[in-house]
């Protein structure tokens, strides 16, 4: 971070790791959400995709946006890394729930892409109504 700081503002600058990582949550992750946010209403269609991981004891759901920009074509974005208290289909469509609307994209997706595990579709007949599917395909 230092040496960003001196090209880009004063060759004397200094600061500790702490107050580094402050600046880049506090100034640049702002700015990196709002542009994202920009970003994503410009769009008409958006798919989302997440997968959740367990680390040690920590359950992690990163939720993706993909989407097509006329300028720079297919995009990528990280919307979230959720911690999950458990990976149950309630707690996976709360999160995605809680970030699509956050950016306000709730209405533009088209596609939901997930791994084929019970939690995300249900049963081998894609039935029943405690997945996430359903959850976030219920009216």
């Amino acid at each position: 971070m230092n040496s960003i700081m001196k090209q880009v503002a004063d060759q004397n600058y200094a600061c500790s790791a702490s107050k580094a990582a402050a600046i880049v949550k506090g100034l640049f992750g702002l700015k990196a959400e709002q542009k994202l946010k920009t970003e994503l209403q410009e769009v008409n269609y958006i798919s989302i995709s997440f997968d959740g991981s367990t680390f040690h004891s920590t359950k992690v759901l990163p939720i993706i946006a993909i989407f097509f920009n006329r300028l720079r074509g297919l995009q990528h974005r990280l919307l979230a890394m959720i911690d999950l208290k458990q990976g149950t289909s309630d707690c996976i469509s709360w999160a995605v729930k809680k970030i699509t609307k956050i950016y306000r994209i709730e209405n533009k997706i088209t596609a939901i892409v997930a791994d084929n595990c019970r939690v995300n579709y249900g049963n081998i007949e894609r039935q029943g109504n405690n997945n996430v599917f359903y959850h976030l395909t219920e009216t």
